[in-house]
């Protein structure tokens, strides 16, 4: 036997496909204000909006499922919870996405065609689902389930985040996560500041006792902290989860693969 690293194309495959697809769709994805309302934004686009919320319904789910295998052999109340949050996190996406995505450009496709006066409804209609409670709800629960689901899981997978202290600053992320999502208004510099300091701590934490962590921890927490959904913010958190389970998996694999034997002396 040698030392060659087993090849894991199913595995790779996982973890690289649901991110990099949800890399592309979501730099690709319309800014529902680009015209002024939603109607106008999405009305000239409504095809393609409908192509892009269907594949996101797969890929979302696809990506969970990438974080779920990595925490087959993890154990505990922290794995528990990844688990947990990561099925809540793909019911409450698809229904978010089913809602603000599926459900509005039917509406808008539906309406193409109508007279003026009626399209004008429709357009009032759209606005007043984009901004109801519900859509709000299922928009700010599908952002605070990934980076429950997100920070837990990189707490599973590595013994050092499960430590007190990392563990607390995961905490905070979360919590910090809420309070700018539900209550606060901030200037992006404030907030992305904060998130800068708040992702140091952890992965600085979390790297003294296991240098081996801190690239893969490091993305996950990353992506953790990212804005999820139709900016490239969401665009690059996904990517740096599918680069994040790759790298550990090549890290894993490293360290199972069996010495190089000896040469035979003479």
């Amino acid at each position: 036997m040698n030392g060659t690293l087993p090849i894991r194309p199913g595995r790779w495959l996982l973890f690289v496909a649901p991110a990099a697809g949800l890399f592309i769709l979501e730099l690709l994805h319309p800014d529902p204000h680009a015209r002024g309302t939603v109607y106008q934004s999405v009305s000239p686009v409504v095809d393609w909006w409908l192509t892009l919320h269907v594949l996101l319904f797969s890929l979302f789910t696809l990506l969970a499922f990438a974080l779920f295998v990595n925490l087959n052999d993890a154990q505990g109340a922290v794995a528990t919870t990844a688990r947990v949050a990561l099925g809540l996190f793909v019911a409450v996406a698809c229904a978010f996405v089913g809602d603000e995505g599926v459900g509005i450009g039917l509406m808008i496709r539906a309406a193409q065609g109508l007279p003026a006066a009626q399209q004008a409804g429709v357009e009032q209609a759209a606005e007043a689902l984009w901004d109801s409670p519900t859509s709000n709800v299922l928009g700010h629960t599908h952002s605070l389930l990934f980076v429950l689901a997100v920070g837990a899981s990189a707490a599973a997978l590595y013994a050092a985040a499960r430590r007190p202290l990392p563990l607390a600053l995961l905490g905070v992320v979360l919590l910090w996560a809420g309070v700018s999502l539900w209550w606060l208004q901030l200037p992006v510099p404030v907030w992305a500041v904060v998130n800068v300091v708040l992702w140091l701590a952890v992965v600085t934490l979390v790297a003294t006792a296991d240098r081996g962590a801190i690239v893969p921890f490091g993305l996950l927490v990353l992506a953790m902290i990212l804005p999820q959904h139709g900016d490239p913010g969401g665009a690059i958190g996904a990517a740096l989860i599918g680069v994040a389970l790759v790298w550990r998996d090549l890290t894993t694999a490293r360290s199972a693969a069996p010495a190089p034997l000896a040469a035979a002396t003479r």
